[in-house]
């Protein structure tokens, strides 16, 4: 691979640790979930660290309260 000009990265345990909370975020696990399973002192430091993971749900978010006033209204 290096002969064909291929860069090789070592993967860490910490690269493998934040892949796994990136897929847990995206699956919709619960952050205080997230933060257990990291080992993190608080959810606070979860958000910080991943906040923008969670950003893209903030779409869903919007369509599903507009559909639970909707049938209120």
């Amino acid at each position: 691979m290096r002969r064909a000009g291929l860069i090789i990265s070592r993967v860490t345990l910490h690269d493998l640790g934040h892949t796994a909370a990136s897929l847990m975020v995206s699956s919709g696990a619960n952050v205080k979930l997230v933060q257990r399973q990291l080992g993190h002192a608080s959810a606070a430091m979860t958000l910080d660290t991943y906040a923008s993971l969670f950003d893209a749900d903030l779409g869903q978010l919007r369509w599903r309260m507009e559909a639970a006033f909707s049938e209120f209204l």
